[in-house]
């Protein structure tokens, strides 16, 4: 509930974002422990807001408002690259 994958809804659970809860699942599945996926969370939640600090600042400072949703995306693709990158690097 920490990291706001899981909410209430009154007297129910409810998930806040599906595609985080169905990735923990299956890390969990496979065998690794929940407490370790719910500490890579918080560290991945840290550097994610760090890096949206990052394009955040560089994209309203230099984009009108009427490109602000064109952009976002963009943002989004470097970080998927480079994250994919840097996991080549290590896990060859």
């Amino acid at each position: 509930m920490d990291l706001g994958y899981l909410g209430t809804d009154g007297e129910e659970i409810v998930h806040i974002s599906r595609r985080l809860l169905d990735v923990s699942s299956t890390l969990v599945r496979e065998g690794i422990p929940l407490a370790d996926v719910l500490a890579a969370a918080k560290r991945v939640r840290e550097h994610a807001d760090a890096l949206a600090d990052l394009f955040a600042g560089l994209i309203l400072s230099h984009a009108p408002a009427d490109r602000l949703h064109r952009l976002r995306p963009l943002a989004r693709s470097v970080v998927e690259a480079e994250l994919s990158l840097a996991l080549d690097r290590r896990l060859r």
